[in-house]
């Protein structure tokens, strides 16, 4: 029941990415593409904070799962809506020419954009079964896609970021000096994630680690750490950047710590079992 109740909710979401296509549209007609884009992104986080709060509210309840799903189905329309708005011309200043250079562009070059934008929307929609969200080449496919996800790019962009800064300062001290000193790095191949120890930018108060898209940040290395981190790539691929930072913003500043929701999410990756607190339907 579970998993029609996911489908429903992914399916509604879906249809509310659309809306928020012409949305789009509409508000970049008479102004710019990007000032589209960036009101498109703005309503998303009005939609997406009542459904977390909703959702984490209502666990592995029917209630619960219709909106987990409505998150996932509207970041894959919105990953095809701004990936498609960022490589269209900019909008003729009326609906109907808008209309006319849409069909031109899909019947080009735009068909690639197109079909790489399907390809995210059915990997969000497989996500609502279980047999596939929790098994490991699914889970590759997802986090290597995550790259082609706009919805990603936010979170993963200040990774990359964070990563160069570690590596300027430890390179220019010739990895010498002990506060900014890179002690290991590896790579994740089953999430395309790439695992940090060390460096200026770390976790803080104690942290293990901490996640910025297909980049993780470790003071410690071990199985469940990289395990639990690179789910909450996962996650962002799914749920896109609102979900990230709300996660964080739950567990660090609103006290959910190691029960908000999106942590839970993250430990069904690394197959965590506690008994007061039982694994969320998600990664495992």
């Amino acid at each position: 029941m579970h998993t029609v109740m996911r489908l429903l909710g992914a399916i509604s979401g879906l249809m509310a990415a659309l809306a928020l296509g012409l949305v789009l549209v509409l508000v970049a007609i008479p102004t710019t593409t990007w000032a589209g884009i960036g009101t498109v992104l703005g309503i998303s986080i009005v939609l997406v904070s009542p459904f977390y709060l909703i959702a984490t509210k209502n666990r592995n309840s029917n209630g619960g799962e219709v909106f987990k799903g409505m998150m996932v189905g509207l970041n894959g329309g919105l990953n095809a809506v701004v990936l498609t708005a960022i490589f269209m011309p900019e909008p003729a200043k009326s609906l109907s020419v808008f209309f006319k250079a849409f069909e031109k562009f899909a019947q080009g070059p735009g068909m690639i954009v197109l079909i790489v934008g399907a390809w995210i929307v059915l990997l969000h929609l497989l996500t609502m079964f279980q047999t596939l969200s929790g098994w490991s080449p699914f889970q590759a496919l997802l986090g290597w896609s995550s790259w082609l996800m706009p919805m990603s790019w936010i979170v993963t962009g200040v990774g990359l970021l964070f990563v160069l800064i570690n590596f300027i300062l430890a390179g220019i001290t010739g990895n010498q000096v002990e506060v900014l000193k890179i002690k290991s790095l590896d790579f994740h191949a089953k999430t395309c994630s790439l695992l940090m120890e060390g460096g200026l930018i770390h976790p803080l108060m104690g942290a293990g680690g901490f996640d910025m898209g297909n980049f993780v940040f470790l003071n410690r290395t071990g199985e469940y750490l990289t395990e639990h981190e690179t789910g909450h790539n996962l996650n962002l691929a799914v749920f896109g950047w609102v979900f990230h930072f709300i996660g964080a913003l739950d567990e660090n500043v609103f006290g959910g710590h190691g029960d908000a929701y999106s942590e839970r999410l993250a430990d069904s990756h690394a197959g965590k079992v506690d008994a007061s607190a039982p694994l969320l339907n998600m990664w495992q």
